[in-house]
């Protein structure tokens, strides 16, 4: 794929293979992975558990590496980034849910909202502005119902409410892309459903892109796209529906 090319895409994978030793034999997690997710699109990582999809959402993010191929985030080649330089990246344009929440014990949940704007990249025409930052927290934190939980510590949160400030932190900077782990996985359905509800309404909000792993087929159904994982290999389950779709049409 050209360079030109490549700017389409927030995420463009060629080729990734990702493989670890066992003693004496290898296992091969990913195999010749292709894949290309454009700006403020949603797309889903599904297939069984160990088929692969929490180690490859790591890959994009420049969390983890492949044994081979070549990975681009945001217009940059992770390959070509060193650890410090893959964290700045992170840090401009990247948010993260996980399944855990991995909240600061510590903090409260407007300390935990304020934390990205305060590790945020900061110049003389950038610098954090704890007012400001304040301010946005509270105000998102509000928009998700928590008003009243602004002061709290995360062990006084319920899991619903835990997930909500890891949304609201992982929102705060607005970035590009959100990289989401099972973000329902801990939670009820209930509140798994409602959860989902202010993922997407975010992302919509925001016009930010959404990549989540999960294995509840109801929220994979809400995106774009979904891409399975099976034996290794990704194949892009939309598509196949589509063709589905048409050829019975």
């Amino acid at each position: 794929m050209s360079t030109e090319q490549q700017t389409n895409y927030v995420v463009n994978v060629e080729k990734l293979q990702k493989t670890v030793e066992q003693g004496n034999d290898t296992l091969t997690i990913l195999k010749n992975i292709n894949l290309t997710i454009k700006s403020g699109e949603s797309c889903a990582l599904i297939g069984e558990s160990g088929s692969g999809k929490s180690t490859l959402l790591a890959i994009l993010a420049g969390l983890d590496d492949g044994t081979s191929g070549e990975v681009s985030l945001l217009g940059q080649s992770l390959n070509k980034l060193n650890e410090d330089e893959r964290a700045l990246l992170r840090a401009k344009g990247i948010g993260f849910v996980f399944q855990s929440f991995l909240l600061v014990p510590t903090l409260t949940a407007l300390e935990n909202v304020q934390l990205p704007m305060m590790l945020k990249p900061q110049n003389n025409e950038n610098k954090y502005d704890e007012t400001h930052a304040k301010k946005l927290a509270t105000e998102l934190l509000s928009s998700l119902g928590l008003e009243k939980r602004l002061n709290h510590l995360p062990s006084l949160l319920s899991g619903g409410e835990q997930q909500r400030v890891a949304l609201a932190r992982a929102f705060i900077s607005k970035p590009q892309i959100l990289f989401a782990d099972e973000p329902t996985g801990n939670l009820d359905r209930q509140t798994g459903e409602k959860i989902a509800d202010l993922l997407f309404t975010l992302n919509k909000k925001n016009g930010t892109t959404l990549v989540l792993v999960t294995h509840d087929e109801s929220l994979a159904r809400r995106c774009d796209r979904q891409m399975k994982l099976v034996g290794g290999e990704l194949i892009d389950v939309s598509m196949l529906q589509s063709s589905t779709i048409s050829g019975e049409a």
